[in-house]
């Protein structure tokens, strides 16, 4: 028996809310990452929320959580179809864990970009410094961002990858970084080869977002800092990490 896909009020999700990125590693599979911006959709936060993969007659599924809980904080492999050239990419919610339930959303025909392999480079690198009653600091140290945290509190490597630590500081630091460039500096460049083109071209790649704002418009420019940030802390499920650590450990 043929299953069949429930579409009743399936609502249509626009393509500027999925980022797909595929890379394209020197002696192994093809492999790509993505983003998913569902916010203000109105979906039902237990809904499950898929991902595929497809070309031609090759077809792969993962499931990625819920709506309210999703986990794309990983690479997913293309092995099954070598070279990733045409592949295409799908996202489907629905109802149930049962993917052929009731489909509430689909995004079809997504294209990936291809990552360069400059994307492989820490936009933020971490050290440990003697920063006094600091726990952390942003320093550009020939000129790039570098997150410093404070040695004297024990396991500065161990802190600095601490989901509660990154939920609090990590969109902080991603407001400073991105005021210094559009607004300090002024830039708007994104194929340089500079940090700042390197910083800003992540930024955009985070969905939902507008197009970067004009020169020389600080109110603009404040309002897209502010917008790229939440996109960032969506994407990560920041708020999810700080949650799990105030109701588990932190209180």
């Amino acid at each position: 028996m043929i299953r069949r896909l429930n579409y009743t009020g399936r609502k249509r999700i626009e393509h500027e809310r999925v980022k797909i990125n595929v890379r394209r590693p020197g002696g192994g599979p093809a492999s790509f990452t993505a983003a998913l911006d569902l916010q203000g959709m109105e979906l039902p936060l237990s809904a499950s929320v898929f991902l595929e993969a497809y070309r031609q007659t090759t077809f792969r599924r993962w499931v990625v959580g819920t709506v309210g809980h999703l986990q794309l904080g990983r690479e997913f492999d293309l092995e099954e179809f070598g070279e990733p050239d045409g592949v295409q990419f799908r996202v489907r919610v629905t109802q149930l864990e049962d993917p052929h339930g009731l489909e509430l959303a689909e995004a079809d025909q997504i294209k990936g970009a291809e990552a360069d392999e400059t994307d492989r480079q820490p936009l933020l690198p971490v050290c440990g410094r003697d920063l006094d009653a600091l726990a952390w600091r942003l320093d550009f140290e020939n000129g790039a961002p570098l997150l410093v945290v404070n040695e004297r509190l024990g396991n500065w490597r161990a802190i600095a990858g601490d989901p509660a630590f990154s939920a609090l500081v990590l969109p902080a630091a991603f407001r400073v970084v991105c005021r210094r460039i559009l607004i300090d500096e002024n830039q708007r460049e994104l194929d340089d080869g500079s940090w700042q083109s390197l910083w800003l071209r992540f930024a955009c790649s985070l969905p939902g977002l507008d197009p970067l704002p004009p020169e020389d418009s600080r109110e603009e420019a404040d309002d897209w800092i502010e917008q790229a940030a939440g996109a960032f802390a969506r994407v990560h499920r920041l708020d999810d990490e700080f949650a799990r650590f105030w109701h588990e450990g932190g209180s």
